[in-house]
């Protein structure tokens, strides 16, 4: 399983989680804070299902908004 990390600034890291999910390939999606705190520990599975995905981007959106810097971990297949 291969790993990328992208170093981006919280009011822009919801945009790249939206276009990571739609390029597809990925398992899960980890985004930690600058500390390397988890703060969110994204199955990607569960965001394929349509009805999980609004309730989702409204909680990351907000944690993401209290956070300058965080890193987004990419597991792909």
């Amino acid at each position: 399983m291969n790993k990328d990390k992208i170093t981006v600034c919280g009011n822009d890291a919801l945009n790249v989680v939206k276009d990571i999910v739609k390029k597809g390939n990925v398992t899960r999606i980890l985004i930690k804070d600058k500390d390397g705190n988890l703060l969110l520990n994204i199955p990607v599975t569960l965001i394929a299902i349509g009805s999980l995905l609004s309730p989702l981007l409204a909680g990351a959106a907000f944690i993401l908004s209290l956070v300058k810097e965080c890193t987004i971990e990419i597991d792909k297949e």
